[in-house]
């Protein structure tokens, strides 16, 4: 399951990548014509990361790095010009496949064309094909209520008629939003060089340290993550607080997306920021080189009965380090208490997904066997299974994971698992509800089609797709609604694990 297609799910519009990077999603990889390296359910094939870096967010990387099989590829955070991940009608175990009439259908609308005329040969077989793959392998049959035949027609007739690149590329964008699932998406070949060059855990880049999600509102973003020893941590930005405006300019653009504010190593930016709940203030904050990877983080909290809680934050299922450091921090944790935790607090509010192996991995710590499956358009099921990895009593520890809007694809799968086998409780807000496996289709003008092609189901056969994964105690206040000294899903979860 491994070797010939490394899964991979994706969100769409959201989340976080390489520290200090602004982007999001979650998904998997596709060369045409065969299984390339997916994040979420299947693939592998090693793709050739992207020589040039587009700019884009707080951080800019400066170098690229290796080409790896497996990783999660993100692409912007805005990819999809969603700021917010939504939800629709859950569909059917068995009958894959919705009556259009079930679900909204929307409509081409037409808009001002722009540009050069691009190359209406290139632009015609990246349609064929694109338009091929939906009808072979999309996991919904209704298509979204989109009439293909009409589709070909129409954005053909367009191609006919001259289309730049960049309308050709909003029109196949288009296309596959009007698949209505919120989760497939297609990708500009700037935005693919983009995500590639955020996306391997390796290399370096110049910035600030820094993980942002935008709000709902599009008026601040949002600290996901700060990384320790960076410019951001020594000049006292933390996680959750909201960042308003750099050097006066506000950090969403007009078109939604995280606003590019890169720089020589050692200058510096003035932040507006803000506490959840606090007044504004302006930090001075400089540049300088940084790893380019997420951070797993754990710590060991207080609790008034003196049981030994960790608490262990894992940003994504992305990276080739991310196992390694969840290991490396769970034994840290057991060590630091004495060989044995009283419970463990998992936060997956931030984790949009990333690599079947990765997802393995990490549920191998706490669970062992069949976790639940992927099906397919023809009802055809693929097992997902992992093999216990003991490190102190993480077989046995009481767990409780944290849950938000945020976290998605395998993400939630890891939290639906130990929760549906009642290895652990859930404390916070319903997830994404985006549990599709991506598969990635790769075009030789350097766009990609990331299509939805299976569902994720329980042993038992439920599934949370569209409605989000209940928790078992809700909390109301969100990740962005909180501060680090006062969480409510964190106080929630220690009474829950039974140290308060």
């Amino acid at each position: 399951m491994k070797s010939k297609r490394s899964p991979l799910f994706w969100l769409v519009g959201c989340a976080v990548l390489a520290v200090g990077c602004s982007c999001a999603g979650l998904g998997g990889m596709f060369a045409v014509g065969t299984l390339s390296s997916v994040t979420g359910l299947y693939v592998t094939t090693p793709r050739t990361a992207a020589a040039e870096l587009p700019a884009g967010g707080l951080d800019e990387p400066i170098s690229t790095p290796p080409t790896t099989a497996g990783t999660a590829r993100k692409p912007a955070a805005t990819v999809t010009g969603e700021s917010t991940v939504r939800a629709s009608a859950a569909r059917s175990t068995q009958a894959v496949a919705t009556p259009a009439a079930s679900r909204a259908v929307s409509t081409p609308t037409s808009r001002p064309r722009t540009g050069t005329r691009g190359d209406s040969g290139q632009q015609t077989s990246v349609l064929n094909q694109t338009l091929g793959f939906i009808s072979d392998d999309y996991v919904y049959l209704d298509y979204g209520g989109v009439d293909l035949k009409r589709e070909s027609a129409r954005i053909g007739g367009l191609i006919s008629s001259g289309l730049s690149s960049e309308d050709f590329y909003a029109e196949m964008k288009g296309l596959i939003e009007r698949l209505n699932d919120h989760h497939s998406v297609f990708l500009t070949p700037t935005e693919v060089k983009d995500e590639e060059s955020r996306s391997g855990g390796f290399g370096t880049y110049v910035g600030f340290g820094l993980d942002l999600w935008r709000s709902d509102d599009n008026t601040y973003a949002y600290l996901t993550q700060v990384l320790p020893g960076s410019p951001a941590a020594k000049a006292g930005l933390k996680q959750h607080e909201h960042i308003l405006r750099v050097d006066g300019q506000s950090v969403i653009g007009s078109d939604g997306r995280l606003i590019n504010f890169g720089g020589p190593v050692g200058s510096t930016a003035v932040f507006s920021v803000r506490s959840p709940g606090g007044a504004t203030r302006e930090v001075t904050v400089s540049r300088a080189t940084l790893e380019n990877r997420s951070r797993v983080e754990a710590r060991l909290l207080p609790s008034a009965s003196n049981r030994k809680i960790g608490y262990l934050y894992i940003p994504g299922f992305d990276g080739r380090t991310i196992s390694t450091d969840t290991r490396a921090s769970l034994r840290d944790l057991m060590n630091g208490a004495g060989g044995t935790l009283d419970g463990l607090i998992i936060d997956m509010r931030n984790n949009g997904g990333g690599d079947l192996p990765v997802l393995q991995a990490h549920l191998g710590l706490f669970t062992a066997g069949v976790v639940g499956y992927g099906i397919d358009r023809e009802g055809k099921k693929t097992n997902i299974s992992c093999t216990a990895e003991t490190i102190g009593n993480s077989q046995s520890v009481p767990i409780v994971i944290l849950t938000g809007k945020l976290t998605a694809s395998f993400g939630e799968v890891f939290a639906g698992a130990l929760q549906g086998s009642g290895r652990a409780k859930t404390v916070g807000q319903a997830s994404s509800g985006l549990i599709e496996e991506l598969l990635p289709y790769d075009f030789t003008d350097g766009s990609e089609l990331l299509l939805a092609i299976r569902t994720f189901y329980m042993p038992n056969g439920t599934t949370w797709a569209r409605k989000g994964l209940q928790p078992n105690i809700p909390v109301s206040r969100t990740w962005e609604q909180v501060t680090v000294e006062d969480d409510e899903a964190i106080s929630a979860a220690l009474v829950a694990v039974g140290s308060r």
